[in-house]
């Protein structure tokens, strides 16, 4: 199922996202896309697990999100782009207190890339 259609969400707690595939490139798992100058956005105590996409296969945050007590294990980017399987952050995503871990690209290893805080 393509999350890209889904309607966009100010925050994510307590959500499991598991075995989705994106066919049209980034977010297997989360897309996140919201920005909102005032208040960061939240994905909070959530798993992002065996997720597929060709670009950033866990969660791809478009702006700045803050990723909390979270899990993002064993997604899969089926290329070897610069969009890391685990997060891909365009605009300085805040990591805390989270594990990311075991996410693989073509090339191997591939937890983190873009513009990020842990």
């Amino acid at each position: 199922r393509d999350l890209h259609s889904f309607p966009t969400r100010r925050s994510s707690d307590l959500l499991v996202v598991s075995y989705n595939v994106s066919n049209s490139g980034s977010g297997g798992g989360i897309y996140w896309a919201y920005h909102n100058n005032v208040n960061r956005d939240n994905i909070t105590n959530c798993l992002v697990a065996n997720n597929t996409a060709s670009g950033a296969a866990g969660i791809y945050c478009n702006y700045g999100a803050r990723i909390v007590n979270s899990t993002i294990v064993r997604n899969n980017n089926t290329s070897a782009s610069n969009t890391a399987a685990g997060v891909y952050s365009y605009n300085e995503c805040s990591i805390l207190n989270s594990i990311i871990w075991g996410n693989r690209d073509n090339s191997g290893e591939a937890n983190l890339s873009g513009s990020y805080n842990c």
